[in-house]
C-alpha cells in the first residue's frame, strides 16, 4: 500500500540528480579568460549566438570554442593574435588563461644622426637606398633590415662600434648614431673596439642579400 507513495519521491530523485550533475559539469567547464589588448583595437569575441565587443583588456567567463575577430581603430597596423598574424582566430577557450591581441605598426620611424658629416648610405630591404651627409629621418617597414655603410677607409663609429658597415633590424622607432672622426683623434684609450665578428657577419649578410636580389 505504501509503494505508490514512494513513486513521486523516486521520480523526483530520478529527475533532480541528473539536473544537478549537468549543472555542476556545465559550471566547471566555464573558464575565466583574460583578453589582453595592446594598441588601437576593437575585438569581438563570439561564442555560439552570443558576442562581446571590447577595446581594452578584459576578463570574460567563457567555455568551449570561441572566435576572436579584431580590427584596428587607426590605419597602418598589422594584427597579431597570440603571436599569429591574423584578424580572426577560432580556439578552445579552456586551453588558455590569456589571449594576447596586439596591433603592430606597419611602418616606424628611423632617425639617422650624422656627426662631422660625410657620406652615409642607407640601404633598405626592398633594395632601394639613399645617401645622406646630414641627420635625416625615414619611414621604414617594421620588422625589416636596414644596412648602413660609410666609405671604406673612413673612421666611422656607428652606434658605438668602429665600423664601415652596420646592420639594424628595425622593430620599433629607432635611432642610429654615425660619427666620423679624424685619424689623430683615434687612440687606444678613447676609441671603441672594432667588432670584427660583427663586421664579418655583416659583410656576409650583405653579400647573400645582394645575390638573392639579383636572382629575383
Amino acid at each position: 500500500m505504501k509503494l505508490p507513495a514512494l513513486l513521486p519521491i523516486s521520480l523526483f530523485i530520478t529527475i533532480l540528480i541528473p539536473l544537478c550533475i549537468f549543472s555542476i559539469v556545465t559550471e566547471s567547464s566555464v573558464h575565466t579568460l583574460e583578453i589582453l589588448i595592446n594598441g588601437p583595437l576593437q575585438v569581438t569575441i563570439t561564442q555560439g549566438n552570443n558576442f562581446t565587443v571590447i577595446s581594452k583588456t578584459t576578463s570574460l567567463r567563457l567555455q568551449g570554442n570561441i572566435t576572436i575577430q579584431a580590427s584596428t581603430l587607426q590605419p597602418g597596423y598589422q594584427i597579431f593574435i597570440n603571436g599569429i598574424k591574423a584578424n580572426t582566430l577560432t580556439l578552445n577557450s579552456s586551453l588558455y588563461d590569456l589571449i594576447n591581441v596586439t596591433a603592430v605598426p606597419t611602418y616606424v620611424d628611423l632617425k639617422v644622426i650624422v656627426n662631422n658629416g660625410s657620406n652615409v648610405q642607407i640601404r633598405f630591404d626592398n633594395g632601394s637606398y639613399i645617401s645622406i651627409k646630414s641627420s635625416s629621418q625615414f619611414l621604414v617597414r617594421n620588422d625589416s633590415y636596414v644596412y648602413i655603410t660609410t666609405p671604406i677607409g673612413s673612421n666611422s663609429i656607428i652606434n658605438n662600434v668602429s665600423t664601415n658597415f652596420y646592420i639594424l633590424f628595425v622593430t620599433n622607432d629607432s635611432v642610429v648614431n654615425v660619427t666620423f672622426v679624424k685619424s689623430h683623434e683615434l687612440n687606444s684609450s678613447s676609441s671603441p673596439s672594432v667588432d670584427l665578428l660583427g663586421v664579418g657577419l655583416g659583410v656576409m649578410a650583405l653579400a647573400i642579400y645582394l645575390i638573392i636580389k639579383r636572382r629575383q
